[in-house]
Parts: C-alpha cells; structure tokens; sequence
C-alpha cells in the first residue's frame, strides 16, 4: 500500500471558513471520483496560534491511501485530482505533499 499526504494552507480572507468547510466536503468525495483510492482521511486544524521558530501552520491534512505506487504517483494527473485544483484555485495558499510506501 502506497501513502500520498497534502497539507494546506489556505488564504486568509473573509471567507477562510466557508472555504475550509467547502474545501473538505469536496475532498471526502474523491473515492467516488477517483477508484483506485482506497482509503481517506481529511483533518481540519485545530484553532491555535502560529507556531513561529520557522515551523508553518497548515489548515487541512489531508491522506490517501492507495495499492499500487503507480495509482500513488498517478493521482496528480487523475481528473480528480485536476477538478479539485480548479476548484481550489485562489483559496490555497501553500501545498505540501509527501508520497511513501507502507511498512508493516
């Protein structure tokens, strides 16, 4: 089984909850969209100050599980994967990400 984790970080406006709200019930819906995704988790961040000392606060985790590291590596090309960037598009700030194989 093959992990794909992506944390963001979304723009501060007016609107940071409606999209965070938006942002997550979006992305529960990707095992409909896209098959070869065996299992999600999606964790909105607890309210706290910014850390500082360069650490960075993310505002969603987000983690994909899939069987095979070649369904893992393809996910960014998936039309899912293209429709929630559009969807997304001027509402995140900053994207992290890290794919891995799991170890029993």
């Amino acid at each position: 089984m093959y992990r794909h984790i992506a944390l963001y970080r979304l723009s501060d406006d007016a609107d940071k909850k409606a999209d965070l709200d938006a942002f997550c019930s979006i992305m529960k819906t990707l095992p409909e969209q896209e098959k070869s995704i065996v299992s999600i988790e999606i964790g909105a961040a607890l309210d706290a100050p910014e850390p500082g000392g360069g650490l960075i606060r993310y505002d969603v985790a987000q983690i994909l599980t899939f069987r095979t590291k070649e369904d893992c590596l393809r996910w960014p090309d998936t039309p899912a994967h293209t429709d929630l960037r559009a969807f997304s598009s001027g509402m995140i700030e900053l994207v992290g990400v890290i794919d891995y194989e799991l170890t029993e």
